[in-house]
């Protein structure tokens, strides 16, 4: 067994693209437009079972205010998961071979990591990844999260017919307004609508900046698709979002509606859940089931919730340095 940095951008994507655990956020492109833009040092690892490479692990490692401190992914990136991903034929083998190889990632990245001796550690993973037993039993404290999924393996009408009523009357307020999605390359659209929304709650964007969602725009222009929704007659989008579409479909960036229009997010919603479906995806993730107050609207669809976890690991100045982030810094950011 042995960990060792992947400088190799072929192999790395070859094995994202295969694995069903890998993520488009997984892809190397979009790692180091990640670490350009946020400071963080991107640390490439792979795990090996003599000549199989059985994971890939994205780390990012930066020193704030003497502190050490390990993210995957690193704040303000706006990416819901990362962490590990197992390879190809993970999901075919039997409970006990599963078990081996998720304990071999677990201490062969846990030995590795007490090289760089980190204060904090925390490791976001998707809703695939469940089995955080290893690294449970290695000192890190996992806490729970959750997501609203839409299911797709429903015809049209069965979908529609399982809104919430005020929902599919606010569709068709939405339809009536004449509203047309157009394609977007612009990312500065999406983010000043968002700056603009959240600076009137008092509240910062917790992206990073324009310019790194339009690099990653640039880069994904097939699996990430920018889109702005115009009233009829208008010159000015009254909406912008970023859907990620990679394997599966997520309501990803945006959705924050201008003006007192009734309707425009609602309608786009129902908009990305009928081209989704005909896409053949099985389902629709729609995120911000962590957060109170986009919760009421969000189960309107009449989603189904599920689960993800996320893990930290952290000394005594760690946990200081967390606590000075969640309580005089996190506040006013989203």
């Amino acid at each position: 067994m042995a960990v060792i940095m992947i400088n190799d951008q072929a192999l790395w994507d070859k094995f994202v693209d295969e694995s069903p655990y890998g993520l488009l956020f997984h892809k190397w492109d979009f790692l180091h437009i990640i670490e350009k833009h946020t400071g963080y040092q991107l640390l490439p690892y792979g795990i090996y079972k003599g000549d199989l490479l059985i994971a890939v692990f994205p780390l990012f490692y930066k020193k704030i205010m003497g502190l050490k401190t390990l993210f995957s992914p690193p704040p303000m990136s706006s990416v819901p998961y990362l962490g590990f991903v197992m390879y190809q034929e993970y999901d075919s083998l039997k409970q006990d071979r599963k078990e081996e190889y998720l304990n071999i990632v677990a201490e062969d990245v846990n030995s590795e990591l007490e090289n760089i001796s980190p204060n904090y550690i925390f490791i976001s993973l998707d809703k695939s990844n469940f089995d955080t037993r290893p690294f449970i039993w290695r000192g890190y404290n996992q806490d729970t999260h959750f997501t609203y999924v839409v299911d797709l393996n429903r015809e049209l009408d069965d979908i529609w017919n399982s809104f919430n009523s005020l929902l599919r009357k606010n569709i068709r307020k939405g339809r009536k307004l004449g509203l047309e999605i157009l394609p977007d390359s612009d990312a500065s659209n999406v983010y000043s609508m968002m700056k603009e929304r959240y600076r009137e709650k008092g509240m910062n964007v917790a992206i990073v900046s324009a310019q790194y969602l339009q690099d990653l725009l640039e880069c994904f222009p097939n699996e990430l698709k920018c889109y702005s929704v115009y009233a009829k007659g208008a010159e000015k989008a009254v909406q912008t979002n970023i859907i990620y579409d990679y394997k599966r479909c997520i309501m990803w960036i945006g959705g924050m509606s201008t003006g007192d229009l009734i309707g425009v997010n609602d309608y786009f919603v129902w908009e990305m859940i009928q081209r989704a479906k005909a896409a053949g995806y099985k389902d629709l993730e729609y995120l911000g089931a962590n957060v109170k107050n986009l919760c009421k609207n969000r189960c309107f669809y009449n989603p189904s919730l599920e689960l993800s976890f996320s893990l930290c690991k952290k000394d005594i100045y760690g946990k200081l340095g967390e606590w000075t982030y969640r309580n005089l810094i996190k506040k006013r950011w989203l």
